[in-house]
Order: C-alpha cells, then structure tokens, then sequence
C-alpha cells in the first residue's frame, strides 16, 4: 500500500523525475517475522510545474509516460498489475486521494511551493478525483 500512496502522491504533486532510485526497502532481521517492506519516502518535490520541466514521467503508469494523460484508471490498472485485487485497488486509490486533498494546504507549512504550484496540484487532484 506504501508503493501505491507513493505513485498516486506522484501524480499529485507533479513529481514526474520518480524513478525506482527513489525507492528503497528495508529488510528486517529474519527471526522478526516480517518481510521486507518500502523504506519511508525521503522526497516527493514535484517538478512538472516549474517553467522548463519536462512532463514526462521517469516511471510510466500503466504504460502511460506522460503525467497530463495519467488519470485515477491507470493508478487503478497499475496497482492490480502489481497483483491488487481491483475492488482493493479502486478503493485505495480513492482513500489516498481523499486524504491528499485534506494534505495540501497543510503541506504548505512544511514548504510553500507557491500558489501555482498549489493550484496545478489542486487541478491534477479534483481530474484524479473526478475520473
């Protein structure tokens, strides 16, 4: 579920240079019973909406490689490829998008962006949600 909230965060933010680099996982000792899982997420800077950024993604999603044509489908079509069951998938991605809508202005604390930058990630959401 990590991974998913990592992608559709992503999208969000317009962070179209995430590539697997980005991603690490951490291997607990063998005797603790739990298996290797996703690393906290150490940077989600979006860099689409910066003039000169290219808006192509270093990862596709769901074999699409451009951040505009990326829509709540293919987060959905991405999550069941990686073995989600769709009904688990459509869900997760509604929730996370749910709560990245309630997120954004309290990221602003942390580090404003910028309202133009705020408001393409608030245009990219309400497509995410509406779609």
């Amino acid at each position: 579920m990590h991974l998913l909230g990592w992608l559709v965060a992503a999208a969000v933010f317009g962070k179209v240079d995430g590539t697997a680099r980005d991603l690490a996982l951490l291997y607990p000792p063998v005797e603790s019973g739990v298996e290797c899982r996703l690393a906290p997420i150490a940077s989600m800077a979006g860099t689409a909406d910066y003039p000169d950024r290219p808006r192509q993604l270093g990862m596709s999603v769901d074999g699409v490689a451009d951040l505009d044509r990326v829509g709540r489908p293919q987060l959905v079509a991405e999550a069941v490829s990686w073995g989600m069951p769709h009904s688990i998938a459509t869900d997760a991605v509604d929730d996370l998008l749910e709560q990245l809508e309630s997120a954004i202005e309290g990221a602003r604390e942390v580090a404003d962006p910028g309202d133009e930058v705020v408001s393409a990630c608030r245009t990219r959401l309400a497509a995410l949600v509406s779609g």
